[in-house]
């Protein structure tokens, strides 16, 4: 996930702790061609109507994770959005870091793992040709190719939806969860 939602709880979050109306941060933000301008002015528009900020920007172009949402609820309710947008951030970058940290390792074994792919069949070369060589090196990748294609996929095109299905994992998704709220303590 890219630094983008992060970016806007920060920029939003600083606006909102040097007393800027939360209209007026929106519009500043709005006003710019960043990377998140497009969610603030349909953030604004949706406040200017009347909606709270979190349901503001389920309507936004960014995809957010329904928590992240709920704990901006919480923030505008408990009047301490500012405070919520700044441990929202800690936890995207948090987020961000374990991911890396979790997938770096994984590059190796993986590596190691397409090879093997590749020259396990090697003396198909000689019996069946190339394209019978080709054809076993496909069909022994293509479920894994699917399974990593459509997981990126997922998180990319639908990353609260893929967050939802994270958190259905039994120990993943508490894991998960208890570490979103220990950014609160």
């Amino acid at each position: 996930m890219n630094g983008r939602r992060g970016e806007l709880y920060l920029q939003l979050g600083r606006l909102l702790e040097a007393g800027v109306p939360l209209g007026g941060s929106l519009e500043m933000l709005g006003g710019h061609q960043g990377r998140y301008a497009a969610t603030a002015q349909s953030a604004l528009k949706s406040i200017d109507a009347g909606t709270g900020l979190a349901e503001a920007l389920r309507g936004g172009g960014l995809e957010l994770p329904e928590l992240d949402l709920r704990i901006i609820e919480v923030g505008e309710s408990a009047g301490r959005l500012p405070q919520v947008l700044t441990h929202l951030r800690a936890w995207d970058e948090e987020e961000r870091r374990l991911r890396r940290e979790l997938l770096t390792p994984l590059a190796y074994p993986c590596l190691l793992l397409l090879m093997a792919a590749f020259v396990a069949p090697a003396p198909l070369l000689v019996t069946q040709g190339t394209s019978g060589y080709l054809t076993t090196v496909l069909l022994s990748l293509a479920p894994l190719l699917i399974l990593v294609v459509g997981g990126l996929a997922a998180f990319k095109l639908w990353p609260s939806a893929a967050s939802a299905v994270v958190d259905r994992i039994p120990l993943l998704g508490a894991a998960r969860r208890d570490q979103a709220g220990s950014v609160f303590l």
